[in-house]
């Protein structure tokens, strides 16, 4: 749902609402094939699984912004998120194939929270030239229960986004800009040990880099983008496989990992696509 309304004749308030609510049932033999050796002894067991998982999610965003044609335009608003995941895993080691009945349970439930603060202000003072400056404070708050065993995390982070950007002519456009991104902790719901679960993942912090010129000619039959990025990541979150069967999610990331690259692309179909991914793939490759 969407509601709009020109509170003047240069501003205006918009609030957008969503929910969505889902759930997911499957059943899951772990090692695909029938070669579990059956029970008893209880010593044996099988492979099979069945699994619930429910997800609700509330969204509700709400801003004013500038709509006159003042070379300053500008947008405040505020950001709401409720997100509540539940997921119960039933095991059946007394089967290899089809799930019959439950040995052994795992419950868990997410619950997450986030409240963000955010402004922008534009600043285009003449045809040439535009100043683009923002910022947004995020609050979340991760509460995540397994088997009883409930635990906490909050992460508080101030980020913000500076640009500028230069049409020397018509078509053409140059730009600068540095970022800060923030992504919030939180636990892992797929380990299989009560430590690993309770200690979860911090969050992981960037500062983006990039400068660039995109540019169109001969009535857009010629497009040209140009772009030149680094990532400086911190505290990189990443998914690991840890051998017999399960997944967890670490943001222990060797501090010397940067991110560089260069890409040329998109001079126009269809010499220009090749052309532009060959450039790029190769420039990319040498960084």
């Amino acid at each position: 749902e969407i509601l709009s309304i020109d509170l003047t004749d240069a501003v205006r308030w918009r609030t957008h609402v969503s929910y969505q609510d889902a759930s997911t049932r499957d059943q899951a033999d772990g090692d695909r094939t029938a070669t579990a050796r059956p029970r008893p002894p209880v010593g044996n067991v099988g492979r099979v699984g069945r699994t619930y998982t429910g997800n609700q999610n509330l969204i509700v965003e709400t801003n004013l912004l500038s709509t006159g044609a003042s070379p300053l335009q500008w947008v405040v608003g505020g950001f709401y998120l409720r997100g509540d995941v539940d997921v119960e895993v039933l095991r059946d080691n007394n089967n290899t194939v089809t799930y019959v009945s439950p040995t052994g349970a795992t419950t868990g439930a997410a619950r997450n929270t986030t409240k963000a603060g955010f402004g922008q202000l534009n600043w285009k003072p003449g045809d040439m030239f535009e100043l683009i400056g923002g910022a947004r404070y995020s609050s979340d708050r991760q509460r995540y229960t397994r088997s009883g065993v409930t635990d906490v995390q909050t992460s508080d982070k101030m980020t913000g986004r500076f640009a500028a950007n230069f049409y020397p002519t018509r078509g053409v456009t140059l730009y600068a800009s540095a970022t800060r991104g923030f992504k919030s902790g939180g636990f892992d719901m797929g380990t299989t040990t009560k430590a690993t679960a309770e200690a979860g993942f911090g969050p992981e912090k960037l500062w983006s880099y990039e400068v660039g010129a995109k540019g169109s000619w001969f009535d857009r039959r010629l497009n040209l983008n140009l772009s030149a990025f680094r990532y400086d990541y911190k505290d990189l979150q990443v998914t690991l496989f840890v051998p017999p069967s399960y997944a967890l999610i670490t943001d222990t990331f060797p501090p010397g990992k940067r991110g560089m690259a260069f890409g040329i692309f998109n001079m126009g179909p269809p010499i220009g696509a090749a052309l532009g991914i060959a450039l790029g793939a190769s420039i990319a490759a040498a960084f």
